[in-house]
């Protein structure tokens, strides 16, 4: 069968060939018909002209400067006649007249006409190479030469007659030894070929698109058809081998299918208990996801990141529903910080643009809750992209890590105030009793500078247990405490005097308490 198959594709192969090797000859022989009809139609115009003029004897034309007399006319005696207004007329020959058509026709691109002879007067006569040839051609009895050449390197189609003497033209030509019935010369008409080469350069193209892809079709049907043929022939052999068997083995076979189907039944059975269970595991996943602080979305790639698919824990952390997201009325990035979300876009162009990158951690951010509180989330992103590499949308988990941010401030705040203590302990080793007010001076504006207060003191029980300012540190333009008291009122200020007695350090947000 695969034999067959093969013949049969050699067989279309060559036909299509076949059939393309005709479509080539049919357009070289439309286009050389083309050609040669528009040849001998320019040719049969300038024919008829000259007959025309021949059939008047010629014709008269005022004389000019391009116009002159013919001199080879000067044996005929009304060659030069004058009007009664006294304008000179010279007579013109066909063959002069037409001369004077092609030369000025000659001089503009395109089609071209020549009159020449073996035996010419003017240089402009004078035949070329291959005129020559037909000229030559034209006296062993040749009555047309026509066939593709070249004229100053460019592609031609070159036609040409032999001109014959006729009665009519003895009267001008008759001093020269022509009689009727001589080859006085020929007429030549050269047609450009180059457009019709391009058209015919088209209509290569087009066949041989179009015999290609009825090739490539018929082959795929070949295949198609084949393969179908094949796997039908295999499945009845296959079918005629099991009938046998089964004829020869039909208790043994029964015996295997209901084997079989004992099998299946129980596989069938496991598998819905495994489904069974992926329902729980993922009803439970869901449970997690919408009891847990992480946060899943599905974010479109467009302008403000429109929210596809939100869990509705949404709302428990950022007051707003996944229908708020999801009908469009909100968009992600408007829930975002301003002062983060100029760099969230930039990095996650930054990710977006790496064709290797899967996934990616943004740095910590801040979003708005709809009650407008400010909370720091993180954030894990995947790139969804489809067949082509191009990016349809992101996938992730926020979370919500507010109290760890809260913990690590405090915590930094904790430690950068030890190593502050530490540093101001430092300062206190060897201290003689002279640097005493100094270092104190030092410590309250290391503690003012620390805290970022506007005023700091270092207030000291004195020995009547009175709470006397030592030290004072300013910001700015703030009012001087110790400038209207030295001492403080132990009894007004019982607080202060209590958390002194602790040595507890106090951050004051109203003066004025």
């Amino acid at each position: 069968m695969k034999k067959n198959l093969i013949i049969t594709g050699i067989i279309w192969t060559l036909g299509i060939l076949l059939f393309s090797i005709t479509d080539i000859y049919h357009i070289n022989n439309s286009t050389s018909t083309i050609i040669r009809n528009e040849a001998l139609s320019n040719f049969n115009k300038d024919a008829a002209a000259r007959y025309w003029s021949s059939m008047h004897g010629g014709v008269y034309v005022p004389e000019t400067e391009v116009t002159k007399p013919n001199p080879f006319l000067s044996h005929i005696p009304e060659r030069d006649i004058l009007t009664p207004s006294g304008k000179k007329l010279t007579l013109m020959t066909p063959s002069y007249m037409l001369r004077q058509t092609m030369d000025n026709f000659n001089k503009r691109p395109g089609i071209k006409g020549h009159i020449t002879s073996l035996k010419y007067f003017l240089p402009e006569t004078e035949p070329d190479s291959w005129e020559i040839k037909a000229l030559k051609a034209f006296e062993n009895g040749a009555q047309e030469i026509a066939e593709f050449s070249t004229v100053d390197g460019e592609p031609f189609y070159r036609l040409m007659r032999p001109l014959h003497v006729k009665e009519s033209c003895l009267k001008c030509h008759g001093n020269q030894g022509y009689k009727v019935g001589d080859i006085r010369g020929g007429v030549s008409i050269s047609i450009p070929t180059k457009e019709h080469t391009k058209n015919s350069e088209h209509e290569y193209l087009f066949h041989a698109i179009r015999n290609t892809s009825v090739w490539l079709l018929g082959l795929f049907m070949l295949v198609f058809t084949g393969k179908k043929i094949i796997t039908k022939e295999y499945q009845r052999n296959e079918i005629k081998l099991e009938l046998e068997d089964q004829k020869n083995l039909l208790e043994k076979t029964v015996e295997k299918r209901t084997r079989e189907l004992t099998e299946f039944y129980e596989k069938l059975k496991e598998e819905i208990a495994n489904k069974e269970k992926l329902k729980i595991v993922l009803e439970k996943s869901d449970k997690i996801i919408n009891n847990s602080n992480a946060v899943a979305f599905i974010w479109k790639n467009e302008s403000d990141w429109p929210v596809e698919f939100v869990s509705n824990n949404v709302e428990r952390l950022l007051g707003y529903s996944a229908t708020d997201f999801i009908s469009g009325n909100y968009f992600y990035s408007e829930i975002i910080h301003k002062d983060d979300l100029r760099r969230i876009k930039e990095e996650l162009k930054t990710f977006s643009e790496d064709f290797t990158t899967k996934g990616f951690t943004q740095k910590q951010y801040r979003l708005i809750t709809k009650s407008g509180q400010i909370i720091w989330v993180e954030d894990r992103t995947s790139i969804i992209r489809n067949e082509k590499n191009e990016i349809i949308g992101y996938e992730g988990f926020i979370n919500d890590i507010s109290e760890r941010k809260r913990i690590e401030a405090e915590n930094k705040f904790i430690t950068d105030f030890e190593r502050k203590i530490a540093a101001i302990s430092t300062y206190f080793v060897n201290l003689t009793l002279k640097n005493v007010n100094k270092a104190l001076s030092f410590t309250s504006e290391s503690f003012g500078r620390f805290l970022e207060t506007n005023r700091s003191y270092v207030i000291i029980l004195n020995s009547k247990n009175e709470l006397e300012i030592n030290s004072e540190f300013l910001k700015g333009n703030s009012k001087s405490l110790k400038a209207e008291f030295d001492v403080l009122s132990s009894k007004k200020y019982s607080w202060l005097h209590f958390s002194l007695l602790k040595g507890k350090p106090l951050l004051i947000e109203n003066v004025n308490q």
